[in-house]
């Protein structure tokens, strides 16, 4: 999927800002101009599940794209891999984030540990991986790249909210994977990536999260964004187990996405990277 604002595929803005979503399922370029602070530019490519060579991937992705075959002075990227955890500040260390991983997701020698701290205010350490190959080729491409898991830009906005009472889950769908995050009064729960064949899965899943954490007779909010049709029985059940349904609003700097066929909601996980 392609959409282009009229007169970008003609013009050259050394200060626009380029935005990279990389997951192990898809691939978002966009492109926002420093100047409006506006979307002008955004692709979507869809990958091959036994697709697991990035440097191949991105050198066929350089064939079609128009984003990535220009030069950006500021890049940010932002990783969509289910091999993340958040570790409180006074338990994080480099050894113990690794240990953590490995524990978890099991040893790797093909992906390298990244690490930051997602609020100084939180003390919260959010520790990831990212396939070498992957990294090797954004090294060599954006200078100053520096990696980032997209549960920061979730997380971070969530916590600079006003804190809603009972229940909230927010639930980011793509490509084959969705993201759920918990908070209970304002208190982060959980935060998860899972993947899915049918969207049956993304049901059971928070059908068997409202059960572990005992949700009954407490208000309830459910957010979604992303690839959802709200036309769908998944969407139909998935708001009856909620006292309140909502989908994510994409704000005023979106406009070129209304050139698509898609609703806005579909946009909104890409979109708030950049804001």
């Amino acid at each position: 999927m392609t959409l282009y604002r009229e007169n970008f595929l003609s013009e050259t803005k050394a200060d626009d800002i380029l935005f990279l979503e990389i997951s192990r399922n898809e691939i978002v370029c966009m492109v926002k101009g420093a100047d409006a602070s506006q979307i002008e530019a955004f692709e979507l490519y869809n990958l091959e599940s036994d697709a697991n060579n990035w440097l191949d991937i991105f050198f066929h992705l350089e064939t079609d794209s128009e984003i990535l075959n220009r030069h950006f002075k500021e890049v940010k990227v932002y990783l969509n891999f289910a091999e993340a955890l958040l570790i409180p500040e006074e338990k994080f260390s480099i050894s113990a984030a690794e240990d953590y991983l490995s524990l978890i997701f099991g040893e790797s020698d093909r992906q390298e540990m990244k690490y930051e701290l997602l609020s100084p205010k939180n003390g919260i350490f959010q520790v990831f991986r990212i396939p070498k190959d992957l990294h090797q080729w954004l090294v060599k491409h954006y200078i100053l790249y520096q990696p980032h898991h997209i549960y920061r830009s979730i997380l971070n906005k969530l916590f600079n909210k006003d804190p809603e009472v009972g229940f909230y889950m927010k639930v980011e769908c793509f490509d084959k994977q969705f993201i759920i995050v918990l908070l209970i009064n304002g208190k982060l729960q959980l935060i998860q990536s899972f993947a899915y064949h049918v969207q049956e899965d993304l049901l059971y899943q928070v059908m068997n999260i409202l059960k572990q954490f005992k949700q009954e007779n407490t208000t309830s909010h459910l957010e979604i964004s992303g690839m959802v049709n709200t036309d769908s029985d998944i969407f139909k059940n998935l708001s009856k187990l909620f006292t309140e349904t909502s989908l994510e609003n994409i704000g005023q700097g979106a406009s070129l996405f209304s050139n698509s066929d898609h609703p806005l909601h579909y946009f909104a996980p890409y979109y708030k990277l950049t804001i």
